[in-house]
């Protein structure tokens, strides 16, 4: 059903953008937005999950140079 609605509603905002700004690679700019929206809500809930199992992140390693 998302995918449905995705291929609904990015097309009409695609155009929209496209009225507004004059630019047609703006679709574009709107895909990055998305993308970064989940990529940040993706990783706070792997987060969240992993805290709730007990299984915090270890820290990464201290590199030197040598």
């Amino acid at each position: 059903m998302i995918g449905g609605l995705g291929g609904f509603v990015l097309p009409i905002v695609f155009g929209l953008l496209n009225d507004m700004t004059g630019v047609w690679t703006s679709c574009f700019m709107a895909l990055f937005g998305i993308v970064m929206v989940s990529l940040i809500w993706m990783h706070l809930s792997v987060r969240r999950i992993d805290r709730a199992a007990g299984r915090a992140m270890p820290a990464p390693p201290h590199w030197t140079c040598r």
